[in-house]
């Protein structure tokens, strides 16, 4: 199936309202146009099942491999290869949208490119249940933004597991992102990969604006670029969110690669039995704790082990904590950095217990 146009909205197979319980499988599909171009669209119809598809599709801008959209419910997409590319920015490989919900998105290769903000999968406003497993999900683009998985604005109870995410370009590339009251996410052993060429700020897992109770357990992530590299950042009044047992390496030709970091007022989150290593410069943190004194909620800390370098060996700190309340911090097992813990100004009401020093030599500032 090959579809072209002079302008945008292309699409090789379109599924429009009610349409229900349709087989598209075994197909070679192939969409072009200016922008908005789809391979497959599903819009208000439920129970198919995309199966087994080689989907290509190109342009300027908004280009999706398959899309689901208003209300769509039950379907399957499963086994496809699809590449989505544009000579601008927002090309996806799946998209669930407007209550696209229960949909499973299951052993899809998928790759996108553009500019920026290009995402392998995205699920946004208000869909729910979906289960996205065992996808191979490589995103890259000219400039920044570009994310593996993107889950946006009153999305709930979704299930990221057991898939293989790249992703690269100039600066804030994220492999999973959860934004804007993306709630009850199940992420679990994911494999996560992300690099900047140019300006940092890359993050294997970002969760941020109020999205609270993630499940975020044994992925192994690894973030590399220049500055400000980070394994898991929660930010923005997200709480009650669960890190646990994941391996984090975050590194960087400068500074700032912090293993952990939670800020503004991210409070109540458990951060249990990580393996950190973090190195750069200067200013490498295995955990950060920072700014969320507005709240009485107690941050948890157990059973972590960290190790944290940096040329400038005495600015990398195991433990940073900074204008912070109420941190319980418990069977710490801190291995190389000479400089253990560092407690800045405003911070009041935070415990220690139990933490090992591996190396014998090394500093507490409070």
């Amino acid at each position: 199936i090959s579809t072209s146009g002079s302008a945008g909205a292309n699409y090789g197979v379109y599924l429009l309202t009610r349409a229900d319980g349709n087989n598209v499988t075994n197909n070679h599909i192939n969409t072009t146009g200016t922008s908005d171009n789809d391979g497959i669209e599903i819009t208000g119809s439920n129970e198919s099942y995309i199966f087994n598809n080689r989907i290509n599709t190109s342009g300027t801008t908004d280009n999706d491999g398959v899309t689901a959209t208003t209300e769509t419910w039950r379907n399957q997409i499963i086994n496809n290869t699809i590449t989505s590319g544009g000579s601008t920015t927002a090309n996806r490989g799946v998209n669930l949208v407007s209550n696209g919900s229960s949909t499973n998105v299951t052993g899809n290769r998928i790759t996108t490119s553009g500019t920026s903000s290009n995402f392998g999968i995205r699920i946004s406003t208000d869909s729910q249940f979906n289960i996205i497993r065992e996808n191979r999900v490589n995103t890259s683009g000219t400039s920044s933004a570009n994310h593996g998985i993107y889950l946006v604005t009153r999305v709930l109870d979704n299930n990221v597991t057991d898939n293989i995410i790249n992703t690269s370009g100039t600066s804030t590339n994220r492999g999973i992102y959860l934004e804007i009251e993306s709630n009850e996410t199940l992420i679990m052993n994911n494999t996560i990969f992300t690099s900047a060429s140019s300006q940092g700020d890359d993050n294997g897992i970002r969760i941020e604006d109020n999205s609270s109770l993630a499940n975020v357990t044994h992925n192994r992530i690894n973030t590399s670029g220049t500055t400000d590299n980070y394994g898991v950042f929660i930010t923005s009044g997200s709480q009650r969110n669960n890190i646990e047992y994941n391996n984090l390496t975050v590194g960087g030709s400068g500074g700032n690669n912090w293993g952990i970091s939670l800020d503004l007022n991210a409070t109540a989150n458990n951060i249990t039995n990580n393996f950190i290593n973090t190195s750069g410069t200067t200013l490498n943190f295995g955990i950060r704790i920072v700014n969320n004194t507005g709240d009485s909620l107690t941050n948890w800390l157990d059973g972590n082990n960290i190790t944290s370098f940096g040329i400038t060996a005495t600015t990398n700190y195991a433990i940073y904590v900074d204008s912070e309340n109420n941190v319980l911090i418990n069977n710490t097992y801190i291995r190389e950095p000479s400089q253990w813990i560092l407690s800045g100004a405003g911070t009041t009401n935070n415990t220690f217990y139990n933490t090992t020093f591996a190396n014998i030599n090394g500093t507490i500032n409070f």
